[in-house]
């Protein structure tokens, strides 16, 4: 596994697809924010966190989601014919869409307080926004330049 390549993929698909959510919550006039939801979702179990920690511990686990899926596909891209483009990447967060959707579905189902939403439209928004994550990492991955340090 290419580290460089891989960390800098994830940085970049997953600040893309956070910057569109924003974006879209700011449109939308709701909350798609992912690392907010996680927040959100932490705070209503461990109500004594500070509301920094929460934050801070919901970008981490939107920062981590975005490696693990990134390792995913670096995988992908090194041992297959499948190269990073902007078609395998949109298919690829397609497919992490799918997943995350999974995740995301498990994880408010066992939740003991989720927050009331429109879990459809955020489902939904949670397809799109891995599609764009899924080409900004692809992109990221191709133009990152490695310095030979593979693990």
């Amino acid at each position: 596994m290419d580290i460089a390549k891989t960390l800098s993929s994830a940085i970049g698909g997953t600040s893309l697809m956070s910057l569109f959510s924003y974006l879209v919550s700011d449109t939308k006039h709701k909350n798609f924010k992912e690392p907010e939801v996680l927040s959100e979702l932490i705070q209503r179990v461990i109500p004594d966190i500070k509301d920094k920690q929460a934050d801070l511990a919901g970008w981490a686990l939107h920062f981590a989601a975005g490696t693990a899926f990134t390792a995913i596909y670096d995988q992908v891209w090194e041992k297959t014919s499948i190269k990073p483009n902007i078609k395998s990447g949109a298919v690829m967060g397609a497919l992490s869409g799918l997943a995350g959707i999974a995740i995301w579905r498990a994880t408010i189902a066992m939740h003991p307080k989720p927050p009331i939403k429109d879990y459809n439209s955020y489902y939904k928004h949670l397809m799109l926004a891995h599609v764009f994550f899924g080409i900004a990492a692809a992109l990221s991955y191709k133009h990152t330049k490695t310095s030979g340090n593979n693990i």
